[in-house]
């Protein structure tokens, strides 16, 4: 984020009051942000700078500010981790989680925030140690309770339930849960899918 240009982009997709110390983040520590369209199966990146000479970061765009500011950090922390120790450590173990928390609490804890959401950021990444955003359900629904009430998450949904699923419209039958996934039939072609707990749904 090296103008004004980038500032006011970036501007779009975080909380007004974070917008200038992540920016200055973002300069000391040089990296290229990419800001990427909806992927199913994450929702940012890192990458460090082993075939190119900068470090790479992604975030979806279309994640609600605070989770896009919490998974900007999370990836942040692994840049920070990767300077630091290189491949010496686990992904996520003590030493990002404690990269982690410290941006957390620079970033949103100490900051003004609403104290609903302040708890249930310190209950998910200091209490539980949560790595995640999309395990964070209390957050989660915190967030979005102004949108539809009528929208809901997969997991919350009884086994036998017909629903359609917010991001493409699609309807479906849940049979039942496997892992961490569960094993639902399309209804217009009949074949069964595997869809994430967290996936947001329309009960039917």
């Amino acid at each position: 984020m090296h103008n004004q240009n980038d500032i006011e982009i970036l501007g779009k997709y975080l909380p007004n009051n974070s917008v200038k110390a992540v920016t200055k983040l973002i300069e000391s520590l040089n990296f290229h942000l990419t800001i990427s369209k909806s992927r199913k199966s994450i929702l940012g990146n890192y990458k460090p700078p082993q075939k190119l000479n900068y470090h790479r970061i992604s975030v979806n765009s279309d994640l609600h500010e605070i989770e896009f500011l919490i998974v900007l950090l999370h990836e942040i922390a692994h840049l920070i981790n990767w300077n630091k120790h290189k491949q010496k450590v686990k992904p996520h173990g003590n030493e990002w989680k404690q990269e982690f928390r410290t941006l957390i609490n620079s970033h949103i804890l100490c900051g003004e925030f609403d104290t609903e959401i302040k708890d249930a950021i310190y209950y998910c990444y200091f209490q539980q140690s949560l790595i995640s955003s999309s395990q964070c359900k209390n957050l989660h629904r915190i967030l979005h309770k102004n949108e539809n009430e009528h929208i809901d998450q997969l997991e919350d949904l009884p086994n036998g339930t017909n629903f359609m699923l917010k991001r493409n419209n699609k309807k479906f039958l849940k049979i039942k849960k496997l892992r961490k996934l569960y094993l639902c039939k399309e209804h217009e072609s009949g074949k069964l899918y595997r869809v994430y707990s967290d996936a947001q749904i329309v009960k039917i």
